[in-house]
Parts: C-alpha cells; sequence; structure tokens
C-alpha cells in the first residue's frame, strides 16, 4: 500500500513529466479548472476538505521551473451541484467569485447551510476568495492561444442522486438527469471548439469506487461511453474508496483505551462517500497521469474534428466537389498525425480518430464520404 511520501514524490514525478509534454508542444501557460461537485471541490465529511486541485502541492512550483505558467481555478460546490446546475453556470457566465462566495456559506461556522466538514474558517478566503473575479467562466474555460493549455477536470454525475436521498425525492433516480446536462457541457465546449476555434479540453472523472466493488459501475461505464462520442473528452478513472474513515482529529496512530465500549470505538469512526487525504493524493495521480496520456491526442483529434466538420459543411452548402477530397483528408489527417511525438501516441490516434469518425459520419461528415476518411486512415497506417 502507498503512503502519503511516495505519492507525493509520484506527484512530482508525473508533474514534471506534464511539465515537459506541454513545454515540447509550445505551452506556456496552463489553465487547469476543476469543475463539478463535491469531489471537485476536495470536500470531506470524516477529514480535512481542501479543494482538489489545491491539493496537488509541486504542480505550480513544477510548472514555473520550466516556464509555464500555472492558473487553477474552482468552479465547483459541494451541495446544489447537480449537473443541470453546472451547466447553467457555464451558459449565464458565473464568475469564479460568485461560486466561491456560495463554497464560503457552505463550510463557515455558524452558516445555516453548512456541510458535514471539519472547521476550515482560517482558510476559507484563501481556498475560495471572494474577490469579484475579472472574467465569468465563458472566457476562462474557452479562452484559446496557441501558448495555452485550457484543461477543464469535470467531477459529476452524482449530484442529483444524492439530492434524492437527502432531500426526500425518489431512491436512485437521478443519474439519466446529471449525464444528460454534462453531456450538455461536452457539446456545448466541442461546439466553441468547432465554431469559434478554441481548443478546451474536458477530463470527466469516475465517481469513487467505493470498497473496490465497481458499485459505481452504473455511472462510470455511461462516462466511459460519453467520453469516446467527444473529441475533446478523455475518461479519468477513479480510484478506491474506503468508504469508513476515522473521523478527523483522532491520532490514528493510537490504540483504542481498552475499556471503551464496542459503542464507543466505532462512533469514532464514520461513512464517507469523498475520498481522504491519500485517496484524493492518488486521485490528482490519476488526473495528472491522465493528462499526460492523452492531451496531445486529444488537440489532435479537436483539430481533425474541427477541419472535417468544415470540410463536410463546405461540400454540403456551397456544393463544392473535388476529384481530389480522398488526397484532402489524408493530408489534414497525416499534419496532425505528424505532430505527435511517439509510435504509441500516433497508433492511439489513428484507433481513435476512425471509431469517432466514422460513428460520428451520418452527423457531421457525411459529405466528407465514409470512404475516404476509411482510405485515409489506412492510408496513413502503412
Amino acid at each position: 500500500m502507498e503512503n502519503q511520501e511516495s505519492l507525493i514524490q509520484r506527484q512530482k514525478r508525473l508533474n514534471i513529466k506534464l511539465a515537459l509534454l506541454l513545454k515540447n508542444n509550445g505551452i506556456k501557460r496552463l489553465k487547469l479548472s476543476s469543475l463539478g461537485n463535491s469531489i471537485a471541490t476536495g470536500f470531506s465529511m470524516a477529514r480535512i476538505t481542501k479543494p482538489l486541485l489545491l491539493r496537488n502541492e509541486s504542480i505550480e512550483y513544477i510548472m514555473d521551473k520550466l516556464g509555464i505558467k500555472y492558473e487553477p481555478h474552482k468552479y465547483s460546490r459541494a451541495q446544489n451541484n447537480g449537473d443541470e446546475h453546472i451547466f447553467e453556470w457555464i451558459i449565464t457566465n458565473k464568475k469564479e467569485s460568485e461560486i466561491n462566495s456560495a463554497n464560503i456559506r457552505d463550510f463557515k461556522q455558524g452558516s445555516k447551510i453548512k456541510m458535514p466538514t471539519a472547521d476550515i474558517d482560517d482558510k476559507l478566503e484563501e481556498y475560495f476568495p471572494t474577490k469579484e473575479s475579472k472574467y465569468g467562466m465563458q472566457e476562462e474555460l474557452l479562452e484559446s492561444e496557441d501558448d495555452l493549455a485550457n484543461i477543464i477536470v469535470y467531477n459529476g454525475a452524482t449530484g442529483s442522486i444524492l439530492d434524492n436521498f437527502t432531500r426526500n425525492g425518489v431512491p436512485f433516480k437521478g443519474i439519466k438527469r446529471d449525464i444528460t446536462a454534462l453531456e450538455a457541457t461536452a457539446k456545448y465546449i466541442q461546439t466553441k471548439n468547432r465554431i469559434e476555434v478554441t481548443n478546451t479540453q474536458l477530463f470527466v472523472c469516475g465517481a469513487p469506487n467505493f470498497l473496490g466493488l465497481g458499485i459505481t459501475n452504473i455511472i462510470n461505464l455511461r462516462l466511459k461511453k460519453l467520453a469516446s462520442e467527444y473529441a475533446n473528452v478523455t475518461y479519468v478513472p477513479p480510484v478506491k474508496a474506503k468508504f469508513i474513515y476515522k473521523k478527523f482529529g483522532l491520532d490514528e496512530k493510537s490504540n483504542p483505551d481498552e475499556v471503551q465500549t464496542f459503542l464507543q470505538k466505532i462512533q469514532k469512526y464514520t461513512i464517507d462517500i469523498h475520498y481522504d487525504e491519500l485517496e484524493y493524493l492518488k486521485f490528482n495521480n490519476n488526473i495528472i497521469e491522465s493528462i499526460i496520456n492523452n492531451y496531445s491526442i486529444r488537440k489532435a483529434l479537436i483539430n481533425i474534428d474541427r477541419k472535417l466538420y468544415k470540410l463536410s459543411t463546405e461540400i454540403e452548402l456551397e456544393n463544392q466537389t473535388d476529384e481530389h477530397l480522398e488526397k484532402i483528408i489524408t493530408l489534414l489527417i497525416k499534419e496532425e498525425y505528424k505532430k505527435l511525438k511517439t509510435d504509441e501516441e500516433k497508433n492511439k490516434f489513428l484507433h481513435l480518430s476512425r471509431k469517432y469518425i466514422i460513428n460520428r459520419l451520418p452527423y457531421d461528415f457525411y459529405y466528407a464520404g465514409k470512404d475516404n476518411i476509411k482510405n485515409s486512415i489506412a492510408s496513413i497506417k502503412k
């Protein structure tokens, strides 16, 4: 079992690897935004609450050492965080400072809506600064420059089902509602990427795997499927969560007093559907590793999606014909293929491209021609 120090050291190595990857891609700014539910907020009922991205304590220093400006953002809440609400925040262009103010009310001692967590009043302004943000979510999440990597880490698909359990709703209802709204966010970002030439990537995280039993697969399998249907979306696997935790403030190394009753002993523990400190470290490592393994490939796929969509639309609406269409498509795909650094990336890109484009072809790329696309990808594989 990994301890805290080994997880932190691994995190540093992953951060260095990510920084080198971005630098090799000409990136000078990394905008990393945590979007979504209580996991995105770094919430814990049993342990200490600390924003998800802030738990990666070495990333800013490492990025700076390699000449990359690190810009973290938080657009998440520990309650009222159904994916329809998250979509609403984007569409109404909420500012980070507005969401931070809501978080202050969620966590401040004495607040009527305070969430059950350890006291973090002395950290609230540091974690959730309320000075008015200059820009709204749309400007931040969709900013696009050649030297900018704009990445969203999305944790969702649990808000509505939890609302049903805790707010007198129908138990186990709400998963479809959340997935539908999450997909609306993916569609919105993909449309902006296509039409307005933005390049935002969405890393959708799986729900915690309680006790390693796969109970949340009913959610996570749907998230995996969703990710396969969009050029800009990558699925991030969750980590195993213990589900039962010793409450914060108790000495983890002390042995229970032998004279304590069984009831007194078990009162030291509580059920929590969120991660503890070590699990959040592991989860952050999963996130960084997923970005390392997929950033360049998704960047290439976003470009292919945009170019083929434009090509198909031009043929459809401007009645263009070109006997060299297959060669044009081959050149478009080969241009992105050549930008990838390793054979592994190139092979994965071709595999994802073929699967994604053929799946989307009847809706988005029909006039580019199915055979033209298949033959183009096949010719590059040779």
